[in-house]
């Protein structure tokens, strides 16, 4: 799948690049404060304030599937019993590094159990449940 990279400074855009993989070099940014964002489809959106100055800046971005919440590459079912776990407040895993944007699979800005309900109808395969996050 194509990864897009978008650089705006406020609500403009300055410039978008896309393609299959990395790195990419953005050249002749006038230095400021930017927002980089980094989309692909089925995965969260990346973004991060950046400040360009007169050196290079660079920035290590991963991006994680939607679903995957233990952040290895894949969904599978041990991402929903850890999400339930960290739902249900399980010793150990209320410090987990739950990625909120991965386990919002409902949009609702909180991750609750109807995001875990979601993911298990996902696993399972459940008609209109195949692609992530539900709108």
């Amino acid at each position: 799948e194509k990864v897009t990279v978008t650089l705006l400074q406020g609500e403009t855009t300055v410039g978008t690049w896309s393609g299959i993989t990395g790195p990419y070099i953005i050249s002749n940014v006038a230095p400021g404060t930017y927002t980089l964002r980094v989309e692909k489809k089925g995965h969260a959106t990346f973004t991060k304030e950046i400040t360009v100055t007169d050196s290079n800046v660079t920035e290590n971005v991963t991006i994680y599937l939607y679903g995957d919440i233990n952040g290895d590459g894949m969904v599978k079912p041990n991402d929903k019993n850890i999400l339930a776990k960290y739902l249900a407040k399980w010793p150990g895993y209320e410090t987990l590094p739950v990625y909120d944007a991965v386990a919002d699979l409902n949009n609702d800005n909180a991750i609750r159990p109807g995001d875990k309900n979601i993911l298990a109808k996902h696993l399972a395969k459940w008609p209109g449940y195949e692609t992530l996050p539900m709108a």
